[in-house]
Order: structure tokens, then sequence, then C-alpha cells
């Protein structure tokens, strides 16, 4: 038999994956003659060099079982996970999914494995979906979204602008990046009135109070 093992990016571990397969594997005696290891790839790529491998490997016989941790972490898509399994099992290869409780040997277990395996796309949808109409949401009472803003003084970027320092330059005094200078200046002069600038021109002078 065979263990496949993956996680998406290249600082996640392997540990506990292979831990668990590797005790699922001892307690019943089998014998691994392959391990297909596949980090740092998308579960959603277009092309995919360890399904290949492992496609390959069930075709010369080298295996009859393919053992993972969990359906979800192998397929991001449905559609090419469950093509996957056909393939597989077209071949007289066995799919055993330990979190999933899954083992295509059986006709029951074939179809638990392509139901898992769409069940995880449709909760991957709706989470999606919920996050897509919450961003929404906060968008539209005005909530400001991503990392918050860095603080700009912008009374002592005017004060070293008016000595004749250019935007970039400003910025690179104050430790920023020119734009976000630049958006701050903006907001600044979008709202002359606001308590911004009054603390702007109170500091410079321009404005006592």
């Amino acid at each position: 038999m065979a263990i496949w093992l993956r996680v998406s990016s290249d600082d996640q571990k392997l540990d506990s994956q292979s831990d668990a397969v590797e005790r699922y594997v001892q307690a019943r005696d089998w014998e691994v003659v392959a391990r297909f290891i596949e980090q740092g790839v998308s579960g959603s790529a277009q092309y995919r060099k360890v399904v290949d491998e492992v496609l390959s490997g069930a075709r010369r016989r080298q295996f009859d079982t393919v053992v993972i941790f969990r359906g979800d972490r192998s397929f991001r898509s449905a559609g090419k996970g469950c093509l996957f399994i056909d393939e597989l099992i077209a071949t007289g290869c066995a799919f055993v999914s330990i979190e999933d409780g899954i083992d295509t040997s059986t006709p029951a277990g074939e179809l638990m494995a392509k139901m898992a395996i769409l069940m995880a796309e449709w909760e991957r949808k709706a989470i999606r979906a919920r996050v897509r109409a919450g961003i929404a949401a906060a968008r539209l009472r005005g909530k400001h979204l991503g990392r918050p803003r860095r603080p700009v003084d912008v009374a002592k970027a005017k004060k070293l602008m008016g000595r004749g320092l250019g935007l970039r330059a400003t910025a690179r005094e104050l430790g920023l990046s020119h734009r976000t200078l630049r958006r701050a200046l903006e907001r600044v002069a979008q709202k002359p009135h606001s308590g911004e600038e009054r603390q702007v021109r109170g500091r410079t002078g321009a404005i006592s109070g």
C-alpha cells in the first residue's frame, strides 16, 4: 500500500498527519511500499505532479491501496476528486481516508468518498459566500476593512514639505510609503474643517485653537 500526505503551504507541518496514518497502517499490519509527499501546492492547482505519480503507481500495480489522512486535504474540486477516485478504482486500487472513515474497497465506501468530497466543496463555497456577505455588510456600514491605517503626522509632513522636501523625501523622513502619505494629505484636503485639519493648523501656528 501507499501513503499520501499533503499540506497546501510550505510552513505547515506534516507530523500530525504522518503519525495518524502510520499508526493506522501499523495497526492493520500493512506493508508500505510507497510514500507520496505533497507540500506547498494548492489542492485546486490545475496540474499536480503527485496526483499523476499516485495514479501511475496504481496502474503499474505497485500498490493496491492509497491511504490519506483526510479527503478534503487532497482535492479542492469535487469534480477532480471524484475523477481521481474513479481512475484509482479502475486500476483495482482502493482509496482509504482515515478521518472520514472511508474505504473504497466496498461500493458503500466508494459512494461515501465521493459524497465527502462533494460536501467539503459545498462547505468551502458556503464559507466563502458568508465571508463575502459579511464584508459587503461591513462596507455598507462604513467600516474600514483590512489592515488598520497607520497614523500619519500630517502637521509634521506639511512642515517638512514647506521646507522644500518633496512627497517621497517627506515620506522617507516619516518612515512611510509615499502612497500612505499622499492618501493622508488627500483626506485632510477633502475635509478642511475636520478636527484633523484644525489640529494640523494649530500645530503649525495657523490656528491657535
